[in-house]
């Protein structure tokens, strides 16, 4: 592999390498001794009792997550992982994965493969199901959530009219993360961590593929608020009637004896170009009478264009130009619909 480098790179890769190896077997040999030591994963055993064959070969992986790069934790955690599996299938005896699964996440998560390290955490979630107190959103999705709300609240820091309105912004988005269920919490996490991912890739490199991105995922975060606004305020009797999002907001506005849409700004709802859509929202920007109103304003059009027109290329030095005033905007409506618990 290594025969076309230099020798003064090709001997440090073939360390690292060899190193990386050594370690994979050692975690191995380790593993195999836990699993023939102890008995099948029995619930009734405990916490503790389910990783106990797992915690010698685990405290190597451990010690890799403390360096960089997180992708050597990856690669450990992935063999290790692929080990059991083949160990449970040859000799019919299931084991809890439970802290493989979470470790293995936390690696990917660290190097920003959100999609994945998500989806490793829920699966952890599920394979430690049967005990609540380790739920993940209590532990190991903390130290991810941080970084989320440092993220929202920095970019709100300078809207008075927000503050104004909801007291302490980081208060709300607090009752907020923790009020909202599973499912609509690791969505709502998920984007803005992707936004904040491809506006770093964005500023230094501009591109066709991270602008779509970015149009992606305010386009779903427009479209998890009218999924909240639907579950909070539309009745289970109810549920099979069609309520679009002109509705769910005229209803929220009605409660707030104000009415929805500004009678100046029904055409602002929606958008059949990119010139129109930006026109709409210098009005919606310009005319609103209240903040609440622009904001939510800002949603209704922002998720109907968005929803309906997907071409990046043609609007990334007008669209992007305005993509954080447009996430502002949209991040305000979610607080402020929150303080007066209407999602």
């Amino acid at each position: 592999m290594f025969d076309d480098f230099p020798d003064e790179v090709a001997q440090p890769l073939k360390q690292i390498e060899q190193g990386l190896s050594q370690l994979v077997k050692m975690g191995i040999v380790l593993l195999h001794q836990g699993l023939e030591q102890h008995p099948e994963y029995d619930v009734s055993k405990g916490y503790k009792a389910k990783n106990a064959y797992f915690n010698p070969s685990n405290q190597i992986g451990l010690w890799l997550l403390k360096i960089r790069p997180s992708w050597i934790a990856e690669q450990y955690y992935g063999n290790v992982l692929r080990e059991i599996l083949a160990y449970e299938k040859a000799n019919d005896k299931y084991v809890n994965k439970g802290i493989a699964y979470a470790n293995l996440a936390i690696s990917q998560m660290i190097s920003k493969e959100f999609d994945c390290g998500i989806a490793y955490l829920l699966w952890t979630e599920w394979e430690d199901r049967d005990f609540v107190e380790d739920n993940i959103r209590k532990t190991l999705w903390k130290q991810f959530e941080q970084n989320i709300t440092q993220f929202i609240l920095t970019l709100i820091q300078d809207d008075g009219e927000l503050q104004n309105l909801i007291g302490a912004p980081n208060e709300t988005l607090k009752r907020f993360l923790d009020g909202i269920d599973p499912q609509n919490y690791y969505f709502f996490c998920g984007t803005i961590l992707a936004i904040k991912k491809n506006s770093e890739l964005i500023f230094c490199c501009p591109n066709i593929y991270t602008y779509g991105r970015l149009y992606s995922c305010l386009k779903d975060l427009c479209l998890l608020t009218e999924s909240l606004l639907r579950d909070k305020n539309v009745g289970e009797d109810t549920q099979d009637k069609t309520y679009t999002i002109n509705a769910l907001l005229k209803m929220v506005f009605d409660n707030q004896n104000v009415h929805y849409p500004q009678s100046d700004l029904k055409e602002s709802r929606g958008a059949n170009s990119l010139a129109k859509f930006l026109s709409h929202f210098e009005n919606i920007k310009t005319r609103a009478e209240t903040p609440q109103l622009r904001w939510a304003h800002c949603l209704h059009l922002v998720r109907n264009f968005t929803g309906h027109h997907f071409k990046p290329s043609e609007s990334e030095a007008s669209f992007f130009e305005k993509y954080e005033e447009m996430l502002v905007m949209v991040l305000s409506a979610i607080l402020y619909f929150k303080s007066i618990d209407v999602i």
